[in-house]
Protein backbone atom coordinates (compact mmCIF):
# COMPACT_ATOMS: atom_id res chain seq x y z
CA UNK A 1 0.00 0.00 0.00
CA UNK A 2 1.44 3.29 -0.82
CA UNK A 3 -0.36 6.80 -0.14
CA UNK A 4 -0.60 9.81 -2.68
CA UNK A 5 -2.03 12.96 -1.73
CA UNK A 6 -4.75 14.69 -4.34
CA UNK A 7 -3.48 16.29 -6.88
CA UNK A 8 -7.25 17.60 -8.78
CA UNK A 9 -9.24 20.37 -6.81
CA UNK A 10 -12.48 19.32 -5.07
CA UNK A 11 -14.95 20.34 -7.72
CA UNK A 12 -13.05 18.93 -10.80
CA UNK A 13 -14.63 16.04 -12.20
CA UNK A 14 -12.21 13.43 -11.43
CA UNK A 15 -9.56 12.35 -9.22
CA UNK A 16 -6.16 13.03 -10.09
CA UNK A 17 -2.68 12.01 -8.79
CA UNK A 18 0.76 13.56 -9.09
CA UNK A 19 2.98 10.25 -9.42
CA UNK A 20 6.73 10.20 -10.38
CA UNK A 21 8.08 6.91 -11.12
CA UNK A 22 11.28 5.84 -8.63
CA UNK A 23 13.84 3.48 -10.45
CA UNK A 24 13.44 0.49 -7.36
CA UNK A 25 9.74 1.63 -5.99
CA UNK A 26 7.30 -0.68 -6.26
CA UNK A 27 4.02 0.77 -6.58
CA UNK A 28 4.65 3.69 -9.17
CA UNK A 29 6.24 0.91 -11.37
CA UNK A 30 3.13 -1.02 -10.66
CA UNK A 31 0.77 1.58 -12.11
CA UNK A 32 3.08 2.78 -14.70
CA UNK A 33 1.78 -1.13 -16.40
CA UNK A 34 -1.74 -0.55 -15.99
CA UNK A 35 -3.42 0.44 -19.59
CA UNK A 36 -6.19 2.67 -19.42
CA UNK A 37 -9.55 1.73 -18.67
CA UNK A 38 -7.73 -1.36 -16.19
CA UNK A 39 -9.74 -1.54 -12.35
CA UNK A 40 -7.92 -0.36 -9.75
CA UNK A 41 -9.23 -0.33 -6.04
CA UNK A 42 -8.68 2.58 -4.35
CA UNK A 43 -8.95 3.70 0.01
CA UNK A 44 -9.26 7.25 1.25
CA UNK A 45 -8.89 9.73 1.14
CA UNK A 46 -7.13 10.07 4.30
CA UNK A 47 -5.57 12.76 6.59
CA UNK A 48 -6.91 16.43 7.40
CA UNK A 49 -4.27 18.15 5.43
CA UNK A 50 -6.68 20.91 3.84
CA UNK A 51 -6.83 24.63 4.22
CA UNK A 52 -9.28 25.85 6.85
CA UNK A 53 -11.52 27.80 4.92
CA UNK A 54 -10.95 30.73 7.45
CA UNK A 55 -8.11 31.52 5.45
CA UNK A 56 -9.09 31.75 2.20
CA UNK A 57 -9.43 36.02 2.17
CA UNK A 58 -6.08 35.95 4.98
CA UNK A 59 -2.65 37.74 4.17
CA UNK A 60 -1.07 35.46 1.36
CA UNK A 61 -0.09 31.30 2.88
CA UNK A 62 3.47 30.59 1.95
CA UNK A 63 3.39 26.66 0.49
CA UNK A 64 7.12 24.92 0.54
CA UNK A 65 7.56 21.73 -1.17
CA UNK A 66 9.32 19.77 -2.87
CA UNK A 67 9.04 17.16 -6.17
CA UNK A 68 5.63 15.37 -5.93
CA UNK A 69 5.04 17.03 -2.69
CA UNK A 70 3.38 19.64 -4.20
CA UNK A 71 0.16 17.91 -5.37
CA UNK A 72 -1.99 19.42 -1.61
CA UNK A 73 -1.11 22.76 -2.85
CA UNK A 74 -1.55 22.41 -6.55
CA UNK A 75 -5.36 21.12 -5.48
CA UNK A 76 -5.63 23.71 -2.60
CA UNK A 77 -4.78 25.94 -5.37
CA UNK A 78 -7.86 24.69 -7.86
CA UNK A 79 -10.35 24.07 -5.47
CA UNK A 80 -9.93 27.75 -4.06
CA UNK A 81 -8.80 29.83 -6.91
CA UNK A 82 -9.02 33.13 -4.43
CA UNK A 83 -6.29 31.68 -2.52
CA UNK A 84 -3.99 34.18 -1.93
CA UNK A 85 -0.56 32.61 -1.32
CA UNK A 86 3.25 32.00 -2.24
CA UNK A 87 4.61 28.93 -3.53
CA UNK A 88 8.30 27.60 -3.23
CA UNK A 89 8.96 24.76 -5.29
CA UNK A 90 11.75 22.94 -5.34
CA UNK A 91 12.92 20.24 -8.18
CA UNK A 92 16.23 19.42 -9.57
CA UNK A 93 15.95 20.13 -12.90
CA UNK A 94 13.36 22.66 -14.50
CA UNK A 95 12.26 19.79 -16.48
CA UNK A 96 10.33 18.24 -13.42
CA UNK A 97 8.33 21.69 -13.07
CA UNK A 98 4.85 20.75 -12.99
CA UNK A 99 2.33 23.10 -14.54
CA UNK A 100 3.89 26.26 -13.88
CA UNK A 101 1.33 27.66 -15.29
CA UNK A 102 -1.43 26.56 -13.08
CA UNK A 103 0.47 29.22 -10.18
CA UNK A 104 0.23 32.76 -10.17
CA UNK A 105 3.03 33.11 -7.18
CA UNK A 106 5.64 31.07 -7.50
CA UNK A 107 9.28 30.73 -6.68
CA UNK A 108 11.12 27.87 -8.45
CA UNK A 109 14.61 26.53 -6.74
CA UNK A 110 16.22 23.98 -8.97
CA UNK A 111 19.17 22.18 -7.89
CA UNK A 112 21.01 20.79 -10.24
CA UNK A 113 20.66 23.46 -13.32
CA UNK A 114 19.97 26.85 -13.43
CA UNK A 115 16.77 26.97 -15.47
CA UNK A 116 14.38 27.93 -11.73
CA UNK A 117 13.92 31.62 -10.52
CA UNK A 118 16.75 30.52 -7.94
CA UNK A 119 19.83 28.20 -8.66
CA UNK A 120 20.16 26.02 -5.14
CA UNK A 121 17.94 24.21 -2.51
CA UNK A 122 14.93 25.57 -1.26
CA UNK A 123 16.59 25.70 1.94
CA UNK A 124 19.07 27.59 0.66
CA UNK A 125 16.84 30.02 -0.95
CA UNK A 126 14.85 30.34 2.73
CA UNK A 127 18.45 31.03 4.12
CA UNK A 128 19.10 33.89 1.56
CA UNK A 129 16.01 35.15 1.97
CA UNK A 130 14.16 37.39 4.80
CA UNK A 131 11.84 34.65 4.76
CA UNK A 132 14.17 32.55 6.78
CA UNK A 133 14.13 34.81 9.75
CA UNK A 134 10.49 35.21 9.23
CA UNK A 135 9.75 31.69 9.13
CA UNK A 136 12.30 31.30 12.53
CA UNK A 137 10.30 33.84 14.35
CA UNK A 138 6.94 32.06 13.40
CA UNK A 139 8.01 28.85 14.62
CA UNK A 140 9.68 29.93 17.77
CA UNK A 141 6.10 31.90 18.90
CA UNK A 142 4.53 28.62 17.84
CA UNK A 143 6.37 25.95 19.74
Amino acid sequence: MREYSIYSGVNDPYIELLIKEVTNGFMSKKLRTLNPGSALEIEGPFGFFTVNENFIDTPPLLFISTGTGISPFHSFIRSYPELKYCLIQGVRYGYEIYEKADYNHCVICTSRDETGDYYGRVTDYLKNTKLFYLINFIMNRVV
